[in-house]
């Protein structure tokens, strides 16, 4: 819902924007600056509250406007400040008049619009509504500059379903000069003084080890969360989340920004020197420049914007409903995800046909659903140093092709996939031979390689229509139910010719996003899957057209369950591929028990990356079990609720709980990462479900566990206690919860 509230005079005063829970107040200070009055729980401003807003002059500041001193824009809490006209924090806008930049604007309030349903958004993704929205209104507010003749439209959309409130902007040459745009955010937000100060949850790693999360507590200053990899990075997904110090899983207030964008960018959190918090970014500054000619407009990307009074668990459920109602393709968003083998940890470059066919028949013997053929079918690509761009399939290999290995696929009774890497080129490629002009590159340098491969410049139309070209006829080649998009190396030497250095990365991007629109549309019945080299493309722009993200490369549970649990922060389990793999693992080469790699691939997309010929027959059995247990309660696990909630002693166990829509069924999965000698029972708290129902509680690892019956309420305040078996390390299982009409007698 969005509403405007009136002054006396019958001008605006206010806007409100409600979303669920949440409400999102802008005010008007002096008929002239929009400036922040609450973002958090629900509420209704009132005109008293309205006018007491403030912003006192202090004695060591600068009066922005001459006739009225009583202000300063330093205290003032923007919505969308600029520099040089007294406020000494950071901008979310630097532009000039070109030549010579003249950077000092002043902007005010023009003029306001509701307007029903979504608009245009430069090729960019904006969420799309859901049937629990209702009708959807978007509001605009036109700030502009009279002397360069810039304005601002800033665009406002509540999600009532979600809770979410989503928040862009579009800055318009409506002068008669050429003007240049160094910093153009897509959101700022001023958050006033808070005692205890605030606490900011965010994540750092590099391939292979993603996602590593830490919690500290905001200190003078500014702190960046960013990425300059031309993706949105191994080490955290475009999001942030600032906590209560006091907050918990299941307790006290959070806020959540996140960008919908899969290039390079910036998240700043800057403490002022009166304690307050200004939360900003977008496209990264330094790897960003735009010319805007007159007449001429540039959108900057969405950010998503979440409040929760109820603690992680709280904001991250609302994000999940947010990525499956807003964000994924519809057709996806309540559709059960297959569970799948992929080859490549089974055979990596080197296999034929047989090879193949012999591996999709262990994998349906175990269970599976979708046999995805991963790298090394086509051209001459026998290792990573060819071939990428010649989409035809390599004959000694495939001899009657895609079509007839997808053929002999379904014959088994499963789903056939295959993996492509698009952006990319080889240099040994006949692609690449034909349109060495076609890559990303600097006049003047040599080229630069990572992996062996080098990046199409996707911001062409020529390359963007060829491209199309091939990979649609590639998948109408054969019966293809699912796509692995990957994409394998960082942005650096990364120019277009005729195009500005500084737009060139955006460009891409932008061409990504229309390649992945058409080509999602053209075949909507394919399954893609999101994955640049594991998780450095994880964000809800992509997600917009592949509903469905391979996290890391690195599948050894020890490492893999806390990278899932920061992800899940913000995208649900159906969102996110997770694999059982052999041991030792390929990646770190450590031994781990079968049960711990199994359970924790049961928190997301549960999926193979094994060679089953190589299971003994007791790890086939259980493999064979476990596929079987996770497709009775997937529906549960990939689209119900998640919590990560934590042993009473919080002593360093990994935990899991999944909670279906209606309350009636959850899956708690648990695994204590290293031996413990003398220890006890494990005890293990459930939130998360009705408080005055029975749940009868079991586990197919504890036979002697049997069928137990909690309270909800109990299970939340005091939870559980279980004796864990003797076994290899890491200890894991698995337990399944319903509820019940009994209970529990004496």
């Amino acid at each position: 819902m969005v509403r405007t509230l009136t002054g006396k005079d019958g001008g605006p005063l206010a806007w409100i924007l409600e979303a669920g829970p949440a409400s999102y107040v802008i005010a008007l200070f002096k008929g002239r600056y929009l400036v922040q009055y609450h973002w958090g729980s629900r509420m209704e401003p009132g005109l008293d509250g309205l006018a007491a807003i403030s912003a006192p002059l202090e004695g060591f500041g600068a009066a922005q406007d001459l006739t009225d001193k009583s202000y300063g824009m330093h205290r003032l809490p923007q919505e969308y400040p600029w520099p040089q006209g007294g406020d000494f924090r950071s901008p979310a806008l630097c532009a000039g008049i070109l030549p010579g930049g003249q950077p000092a604007m002043d902007f005010a309030y023009r003029r306001h619009s509701i307007v029903p349903g979504l608009p245009e958004w430069g090729g960019l993704p904006l969420p799309h509504g859901a049937k629990d929205d209702g009708p959807l209104l978007h509001l605009e507010i036109e700030l502009k500059d009279d002397v360069s003749g810039l304005a601002i439209v800033l665009l406002y959309l509540p999600l009532p379903g979600s809770g979410v409130i989503v928040r862009a902007a579009r800055l318009e040459n409506r002068g008669k000069r050429d003007l240049k745009l160094d910093r153009a955010y897509s959101f700022s937000i001023d958050l006033p003084p808070m005692a205890a100060g605030l606490d900011l949850l965010a994540s750092d790693g590099g391939w292979a080890r993603e996602r590593v999360l830490e919690r500290r507590r905001l200190g003078p200053g500014r702190v960046e969360l960013e990425s300059r990899k031309g993706v949105s990075g191994h080490g955290s997904s475009p999001c942030a989340i600032l906590a209560r110090p006091d907050a918990s899983e299941d307790h006290g207030e959070v806020w959540a920004a996140a960008l919908m964008y899969s290039g390079d960018w910036v998240l700043s959190i800057e403490r002022s020197e009166e304690g307050g918090f200004r939360l900003q970014g977008g496209l990264h500054p330094e790897l960003f420049s735009r010319t805007l000619l007159p007449g001429q407009a540039f959108h900057t990307p969405a950010v998503i914007l979440a409040h929760s009074g109820d603690g992680l668990a709280g904001l991250s459920c609302g994000l999940h409903r947010f990525a499956r109602h807003n964000v994924m393709p519809a057709a996806w968003a309540e559709k059960e995800r297959p569970v799948l083998l992929n080859s490549w940890e089974a055979a990596y470059f080197d296999y034929n046909e047989g090879d193949l066919v012999e591996i999709a028949r262990g994998a349906a013997d175990l269970g599976a659903e979708l046999f995805v053929l991963d790298d090394g079918w086509f051209g001459k690509r026998n290792d990573d140093r060819t071939s990428l761009g010649d989409w035809e399939h390599n004959p000694a290999k495939l001899p009657q092709g895609l079509a007839g290995l997808a053929d002999k696929v379904h014959a088994l009774g499963l789903q056939f996939g295959l993996w492509i890497e698009p952006e990319m080129a080889s240099r040994e490629s006949d692609f690449y031979r034909a349109h060495p002009d076609w890559v990303l590159s600097l006049d003047g340098r040599e080229l630069s390689e990572g992996r062996n491969q080098l990046i199409l410049d996707l911001g062409r139309p020529e390359v963007r229509a060829e491209l199309e070209s091939r990979i649609a006829g590639l998948l109408a080649s054969a019966r293809i139910d699912y796509v692995k998009w990957d994409m394998n190396r960082p942005f650096s030497r990364a120019g277009s010719p005729g195009c500005p250095q500084g737009e060139a990365r955006h460009r891409y991007v932008l061409g990504l996003y229309e390649l992945a629109r058409k080509l999602t549309a053209a075949f909507p019945g394919i399954l893609f899957e999101g994955c640049a080299a594991g998780g450095a493309r994880l964000d809800y722009g992509v997600l917009s057209f592949f509903p469905q993200f391979w996290l890391s490369d690195n599948t050894d549970p020890v490492w893999r369950a806390p990278m899932q649990d920061t992800a899940s922060l913000f995208f649900p389990p159906q969102a996110i591929a997770a694999h059982l793999s052999a041991s030792p693992n390929h990646q770190t080469g450590r031994v781990t028990s079968l049960a711990s790699r199994s359970r924790v691939a049961m928190a997301g997309v549960y999926g193979l990356e094994l060679d089953p010929r190589r299971l003994p027959p007791g790890e086939a059995a259980a493999v064979r079990a476990d596929i079987a247990w996770y497709i009775r309660h997937r529906g549960t696990i990939q689209l119900g609720d998640s919590w990560r909630p934590l042993a009473p002693e919080d002593d360093g166990n990994w935990t899991h709980l999944c909670v279906s829509k209606d309350r009636r069924e959850a899956v708690f999965l648990w695994m204590r990462p290293g031996a413990i000698a003398n220890v006890g029972p494990e005890r293990a708290r459930l939130p998360g479900l009705s408080p005055d129902a029975h749940y009868a509680i079991s586990s197919p690892d504890l036979p002697l566990f049997g069928s137990r019956v909690f309270t909800g309420a109990e299970l939340r305040v005091r939870g559980f206690e279980f004796e864990v078996p003797p076994g290899p390390d890491p200890r894991a299982l698995a337990f399944e919860l319903s509820a019940t009409d009994a209970e529990q007698g004496w």
